[in-house]
């Protein structure tokens, strides 16, 4: 089940184990020890700012439960809107993947994202690629599609990622109306 977390959420969860969030994405990215190695004090920086500040479970996340056990949460940031909002961590314990938690609960995230007024982009980081979505990006679009790749690549150069070039190229998808840029990454 996927739900809107609220304060009393963050304040449980925190009562059961003040690195929750951590334990979630320690797990959720056991697959490679090397993401450990680099994200882990990303990870406790994220877990103690969300249990330093409760009141924004409710806005800015979810926490994905199975009978009241948490497997899993989305974060998002939402300080650089309406420019965009960056999906932060989006973890799924081990035990739960490939069984479409992990998508749904970012297909929850994204939906209430949108209804930000405004919203011109959403950044989403995944472990094999970098993406965004574009609201009506053909209203400017020599200026909106190019500055969707800009900011890909900035934070790619920010975070250490290098761009997979052998047989993957940039792409995007679009139906109109809006419109997401893939570049793979590594």
């Amino acid at each position: 089940m996927i739900k809107r977390a609220k304060v009393a959420d963050a304040e449980t969860l925190a009562g059961l184990a003040i690195q929750i969030m951590y334990d979630i994405l320690q797990d959720a990215y056991s697959y490679d020890a090397r993401n450990k190695e680099i994200w882990e004090n990303n990870w406790k920086e994220s877990d103690d700012f969300f249990y330093d500040n409760p009141e924004i479970a409710e806005k800015f996340g979810l926490v994905s439960c199975i009978d009241g056990e948490p497997i899993g949460f989305v974060t998002w940031d939402p300080r650089n809107r309406p420019k965009y909002v960056d999906i932060g961590h989006n973890g799924i314990r081990e035990k739960y993947k490939r069984q479409e938690y992990g998508h749904r609960q970012q297909e929850e995230a994204v939906c209430r994202i949108k209804e930000y007024e405004g919203l011109k982009r959403i950044i989403v980081c995944t472990a094999d690629n970098l993406a965004i979505h574009i609201e009506r990006p053909y209203d400017n679009p020599f200026v909106t599609i190019p500055g969707a790749y800009h900011t890909l690549f900035d934070f790619m150069r920010t975070n250490g990622l290098e761009r997979v070039d052998k047989e993957v190229i940039p792409c995007f998808e679009t139906d109109g109306e809006s419109m997401d840029v893939y570049i793979a990454c590594k």
